[in-house]
């Protein structure tokens, strides 16, 4: 497991933290995701062995909406 800190770009509103919180969780191999709207960042708990940490920026949240993310710190 690895916690993950990415920035997210675009959100202005609670319900764009919960479109990329969902959008991350529905990711196979992301355990958990906390989007926070006043930071503008989401941790994100993976399982590596299903996914790498740059690959969440091509999460399909990020494809399909205005947001953007960007990997920060992995730990």
């Amino acid at each position: 497991m690895k916690k993950v800190e990415m920035k997210i770009y675009g959100m202005t509103c609670d319900d764009c933290a919960v479109t990329v919180k969902n959008g991350l969780e529905s990711v196979d191999g992301v355990l958990s995701a906390e989007v926070s709207l006043p930071e503008k960042r989401a941790e994100v708990v993976i399982d590596e062995s299903k996914i790498s940490p740059e690959k969440l920026e091509d999460a399909r949240v990020f494809k399909v909406t205005r947001y953007r993310g960007e990997v920060r710190k992995i730990e």
